[in-house]
């Protein structure tokens, strides 16, 4: 099965790298190498089975789930950058490079596709894609919709010290900023991307469906990783 490009033409070279490259990065599992490194167990086998910050802060400590968590944001931020300055022809293979990063962040080739939640990477995608907001979009809510975001965020983690229900609203709020530039400001033209935006971080509901269970019935640990 072949993808055409918005040019017509089958995917070239190039971009196969970028999407395989996508997932290689994302597959890199930091917090598992880690844990490996300090502890000499596999954090994948233990507790809730994911290696992202939030597992690595509660067998490791705050400072190195800190650490984690910029590694893996990092990973997001990297293939978004890239995509978008030479792809940026091309939006399917933009959206599907940062798909591919998130789920090798989640489905890691290196742990036997096991990994991490997803959403460490994704805030790497969005930091990525802000600059560029910012600077083509000048609309009020391009910059006072993302103040909200991170107040919503921040004062539900500060008050439930949740890391998977602050995680799922900060989904919700992504989706919700994201759909409403594209509806008041010309990043419509871009609504490939907002239709990606959209169905990762859907997955990364349903990844969290664990927390979901637990929240529901007074069980998720609380962790003040930020």
């Amino acid at each position: 099965m072949t993808i055409l490009s918005e040019r017509g033409c089958i995917m070239n070279i190039f971009e196969i790298i970028l999407l395989i490259g996508s997932y290689l990065l994302g597959s890199v599992p930091f917090g598992h190498l880690m844990v490996k490194k300090k502890k000499g167990i596999n954090i994948c086998q233990i507790g809730s089975g994911s290696d992202g910050a939030t597992a690595i802060a509660r067998e490791l400590g705050k400072e190195y789930g800190r650490i984690v968590l910029l590694l893996d944001i990092f990973k997001g931020f990297l293939v978004t950058a890239l995509a978008f300055i030479f792809f940026r022809y091309n939006l399917w293979i933009v959206g599907l490079a940062i798909a591919a990063v998130v789920a090798g962040h989640v489905r890691s080739i290196f742990l036997g596709f096991k990994g991490g939640k997803g959403v460490a990477t994704f805030i790497g995608v969005v930091i990525s894609l802000l600059p560029f907001c910012f600077t083509q979009f000048h609309h009020p809510w391009t910059y006072a919709g993302i103040l909200m975001v991170l107040a919503g965020w921040l004062t539900v983690h500060k008050i439930r010290r949740q890391m998977g229900l602050s995680s799922l609203l900060l989904m919700g709020l992504l989706i919700l900023y994201f759909g409403l530039l594209a509806l008041f400001t010309d990043f419509s033209d871009y609504i490939i991307l907002v239709g990606f935006i959209a169905a990762i971080a859907i997955f990364i509901f349903y990844n969290h469906r664990g927390n979901w269970r637990r929240i529901k019935q007074g069980k998720e640990p609380t962790t003040d990783l930020i």
